[in-house]
């Protein structure tokens, strides 16, 4: 069954960049074709070109179709249970959304700017729900929101964890999750990470040369005692992260670890979720995923400089992810 997924996800992928050279092509020649049709003394009909494109938008979202569905899909095909994927929608929201209930309007949230984690959200609120959320655009941060406009959905979710906004000084609780089967947490673990969670190197100059000291990262100002569930969270997974404070923000803080093992387990369990992209610093825009893979690769060589060992690693990580990501972003609203 999972062979049959990445099949599928492969066909998805195939139609997506065949209908996008299809559009491109067509875009860039339809000018002159125009022009044939309608200059003076030509008979009057429809370019070719331009008959077939409305056939390239629509192998587009077939392929979308497949691309998107594929881990959901994969997660029922595996045997998860509804309450595995309210469990796992739960936890979308407390990494990187928020609940709103007013005057008879109740909305799950979802903020990110990866088109593959709205994909999922999308996918998992599809799957329980039967509605489809909107996604749309906010200019000014950025940035995308994927809106779930249910009231069984934001009460469901609120009888798990009473409280859901983070944002708003909340402290939400993953219990449910913990409460969970192994196999639910491990994937609980890697959607939090994939939206809430980081990956970068510190340097160091020894005898030998530079080398890259790696370190894997939850949440920057989480809530304490959700911290501490994370932590459990993560445990399960074999992660072994500890609690880092900043002083500036009292009763909160963020999950940590620099040790190898640690980074390898995550790795093994199948770390980042594709599409989940790096942010900020000098690995900004490169997969995750990516990174992680190419910092395990190089963990133990040296090199003569911070720069190339970053130029190093840049060329590990995985950028054709990285460039499937920026596509998806621009079409993902249609």
């Amino acid at each position: 069954m999972g062979e049959l997924s990445r099949t599928w996800q492969a066909l998805g992928i195939t139609l997506i960049a065949a209908s996008a050279v299809s559009i491109i092509y067509t875009t860039l020649t339809i000018e002159p074709l125009l022009l044939d049709v309608c200059g003076e003394g030509n008979a009057q009909g429809t370019p070719l070109a331009l008959t077939l494109m409305p056939m390239s938008y629509i192998v587009m979202v077939a392929g979308l179709a497949n691309y998107s569905k594929g881990y959901v899909a994969k997660l029922i095909s595996n045997g998860a249970s509804i309450k595995d994927l309210k469990r796992l929608l739960l936890g979308t929201v407390v990494a990187g959304g928020s609940a709103y209930s007013n005057e008879g309007k109740y909305c799950l949230r979802f903020y990110s700017k990866d088109a593959a984690l709205h994909e999922i959200f999308s996918g998992l609120s599809y799957a329980v729900y039967h509605v489809r959320p909107r996604t749309t655009k906010i200019v000014s941060r950025s940035t995308y929101v994927t809106q779930l406009y249910s009231k069984a959905a934001v009460n469901e979710l609120k009888e798990f964890s009473p409280e859901l906004n983070t944002r708003n000084g909340g402290v939400p609780s993953i219990q449910v999750i913990l409460e969970g089967g192994r196999r639910v947490r491990v994937e609980a673990a890697r959607l939090t990470m994939s939206i809430s969670g980081w990956i970068n190197c510190g340097f160091q100059s020894t005898g030998a040369g530079m080398i890259a000291y790696p370190r894997l990262g939850l949440g920057a100002v989480n809530p304490v005692s959700l911290n501490e569930e994370y932590e459990e969270l993560m445990g399960s997974a074999g992660i072994l992260m500890e609690f880092y404070n900043d002083r500036r923000y009292p009763g909160t803080g963020y999950l940590a670890t620099s040790r190898l093992e640690g980074l390898c387990r995550f790795a093994d369990i199948g770390s980042f979720i594709d599409g989940a992209m790096v942010k900020r610093g000098v690995f900004a825009g490169i997969s995750k995923k990516g990174l992680l893979e190419a910092i395990l690769k190089e963990k133990n060589f040296h090199h003569r400089s911070k720069c190339e060992a970053v130029e190093c690693l840049k060329g590990l990580a995985d950028t054709t992810k990285r460039d499937m990501q920026l596509y998806l972003n621009r079409i993902m609203l249609g």
